[in-house]
């Protein structure tokens, strides 16, 4: 069956519909082109913002593997402190003792 008005047969494209579904097309083909830039533009930005973000990351776990030993350093600090400490409490208590062991001989009962 033929199309009156083109002399084509029926269902078949125009030549002007052909141009402009091939200048559609290449639109479209443009606007995925210049998605997909922008889309790897993105990808690029949030790369670097990870990269970013990692290196963040690994700085805090050794700061806090730093303050950590500090820590522990510090607490066996003061253990041997508290460990002095103690020691010369008890010399301090001996002395008293033995002081006033030499008081009680000392005086007349």
């Amino acid at each position: 069956m033929l199309d009156p008005a083109s002399d084509a047969p029926a269902g078949a494209a125009r030549p002007d519909d052909a141009g402009s579904e091939l200048a559609a097309l290449q639109n479209a083909l443009e606007d995925l082109i210049d998605a997909r830039k922008a889309l790897a533009t993105e990808a690029a930005a949030l790369r670097v913002e990870l990269a970013a973000r990692d290196q963040r990351v690994h700085d805090l776990e050794t700061e806090v593997q730093e303050l950590r030993q500090t820590r522990r350093e510090v607490a066996k600090r003061i253990d041997g402190l508290i460990a002095q400490l103690d020691h010369m409490q008890e010399r301090a208590e001996q002395r008293a003792n033995q002081a006033a062991a030499n008081a009680t001989q000392g005086s007349p009962s």
